[in-house]
């Protein structure tokens, strides 16, 4: 036997989607259509959000909170609310000094940028489609991977 060989590569299958028919017209619903997860999801952002602005947070609040500011710039450059730049930004920056400094509660303008920052949030979840949404978690998951 050669001593050169490349080893071989363990086998794994793909994951099989049963209903696909299903699957694929889900895709072009918009996330409202779903109500239970989409309720979820915004009322973590805002107890987080509250919790920051009343300065109980934990570091659990403080990860909704960055997660959502990640999700927010995703969505943005996927398309949806790319003449809200700024606002993007400036809530990602508050929340980074936040994170980096290790407090738990933000001065007033840090608690503005990220109040203005989940109001882009909600109205972008408002007007976004499931596939839109998995796109850009999918951008969010590969710039994380990038930066760290």
């Amino acid at each position: 036997m050669a001593s050169n060989k490349k080893p071989r590569k363990a086998y794994r299958p793909r994951g099989v989607i049963l209903d696909t028919m299903n699957w694929v017209c889900g895709g072009f619903k918009p996330l409202t259509s779903v109500a239970g997860e989409d309720m979820t999801m915004r009322m973590k952002n805002h107890l987080a959000l509250e919790a920051i602005a009343k300065g109980q947070a934990t570091n659990a609040d403080l990860g909704i909170l960055i997660a959502a500011s990640n999700m927010t710039v995703a969505l943005k450059c996927g398309g949806f609310g790319d003449e809200y730049h700024a606002v993007a930004r400036a809530g990602a920056d508050a929340i980074e000094s936040l994170r980096d400094s290790g407090r738990t509660a933000c001065t007033g303008p840090e608690l503005t940028a990220i109040k203005r920052m989940m109001e882009l949030h909600d109205a972008q979840l408002d007007v976004v489609r499931i596939n839109d949404l998995d796109a850009a978690l999918k951008l969010a998951k590969k710039k994380q991977a990038v930066a760290v």
